[in-house]
């Protein structure tokens, strides 16, 4: 019986140590809220945005952190939707193409970033939620350092309706004293 009891624990403790380094690279969940100025064409307006990105909780200095999953989640104010909605606008989908990070010295590339087709509601804002992934990069010297979402980012809309689509480029910047800090990467040596 002690026999069979000391097998357990050893086994216990093997699944125990395999699985820790495996929690300890998903790391933790950081998220960010905040906004972005964009440039309609025909004005320009605030867009709440959620980032959401697993980071870990530490790092050595010169490894690969692998690829990883990004979330976005953008709010259309209730009169730019109620603006689109008198153009015959029925949805609308999106993407960013050349979105980067920025962790101290690293900037790793968002591809992929995409919102899917999504319907308009009959009134208030629209929530379009997308995802990407954030690119596999080596990490900086030891220290801690920021990571931050990208200052400027260009945004493709794509609306649909009446039976037709079109394109409008958005230029849009963090908005003056809205937060940039996604979280922060401790490497060590």
């Amino acid at each position: 019986m002690k026999k069979l009891l000391a097998l357990a624990l050893l086994a216990a403790l093997l699944v125990t140590v395999r699985v820790a380094p495996e929690a300890e690279a998903a790391g933790r969940k950081a998220v960010l809220d905040t906004a972005y100025v964009c440039d309609f064409g025909q004005g320009s307006g605030v867009i709440d945005v959620t980032v959401k990105v697993r980071l870990p909780r530490k790092a050595a200095a010169g490894s690969t952190l692998a690829q990883r999953r990004i979330k976005v989640s953008l709010v259309l104010p209730a009169d730019t939707v109620a603006s689109l909605r008198q153009f015959g606008v029925e949805s609308v989908e999106g993407r960013a193409d050349r979105a980067r990070l920025r962790v101290g010295p690293a900037r790793p590339a968002v591809r992929g970033l995409r919102v899917p087709r999504t319907d308009l509601p009959e009134s208030g804002s629209l929530v379009l939620r997308g995802t990407g992934r954030v690119d596999a990069f080596a990490t900086p010297a030891p220290g801690r350092y920021a990571v931050k979402v990208p200052k400027r980012l260009a945004v493709e809309l794509t609306a649909h309706g009446d039976g037709s689509s079109f394109e409008q480029g958005l230029a849009c910047a963090v908005a003056p004293g809205a937060p940039s800090r996604l979280g922060t990467l401790r490497v060590k040596a």
